[in-house]
């Protein structure tokens, strides 16, 4: 009876690997049962019988996917936001999606957590992704997993007759480099903008129009952060 119990509570085997081109089609089976306007703001495919998931944009080298007990469970997609050479340092989350049949079984945070495990490996700073704000269980998980809210496009979709808001989320790998103020270099707060003109700009004159700025020479590139003209 023992063994029994200890059998029953045994935790889901999830094995996550990279993707193969034979994964397609059920890659495609997953993606057609979990496409609606919570999840995605893109219409469905026209015609679901001719849907293919690797195309262009979507290749198997950027795509992780998961095995719970044997079976294709879910995948996340990771790969560049843009092929600047700036931004190589960035990776982005550019889609998941787990089969409703085997959602609650953890599956979404294995691939989660393997997608970070990913952008380490490939030496990346920061993991991005954008989630709909109607989307909480997706919200939660990322949350749960250690990303933060960075920014919210309010109302940036209308889908099935509501606004709906895009919220953009990230994970910084390696702790991101702070001012003497102690906010992320190139980061805008209200807080870091006053701080910032408040140290960098000295009053000239003053009108109803209101005050003329002259840049604070020792704090050139902070100032020209935040829009102050030098005169």
């Amino acid at each position: 009876m023992l063994l029994a119990l200890l059998v029953s509570h045994t935790a889901p085997v999830i094995e996550v690997r990279l993707a193969s081109d034979s994964d397609g089609p059920a890659l495609a089976q997953i993606d057609l049962a979990t496409w609606m306007p919570v999840v995605s703001p893109a219409p469905p495919p026209a015609d679901p019988a001719a849907y293919r998931f690797f195309n262009d944009r979507t290749v198997p080298s950027n795509v992780l996917v998961a095995e719970l007990d044997a079976h294709l469970a879910g995948w996340v997609k990771v790969q560049s936001p843009t092929s600047m050479p700036s931004h190589a340092h960035v990776l982005e989350i550019g889609g998941l999606a787990v089969d409703p049949v085997r959602q609650g079984a953890g599956v979404g945070r294995r691939l989660v957590e393997a997608a970070v495990q990913e952008c380490r490996r490939r030496g990346a700073r920061k993991l991005t992704l954008r989630v709909l704000g109607l989307n909480t269980a997706a919200c939660r998980l990322y949350d749960r997993c250690g990303f933060q809210v960075e920014g919210v496009l309010r109302e940036e979709f209308l889908l099935a007759g509501r606004y709906v808001d895009d919220v953009l989320m990230a994970r910084h790998l390696v702790a991101p480099v702070r001012d003497r103020f102690g906010v992320p270099c190139g980061t805008l707060t209200t807080t870091s903008i006053m701080q910032a003109i408040g140290a960098a700009v000295r009053p000239r004159s003053a009108s109803s129009a209101g005050v003329v700025c002259v840049l604070n020479e020792q704090m050139p590139c902070q100032v020209g952060r935040i829009g102050v003209a030098k005169t």
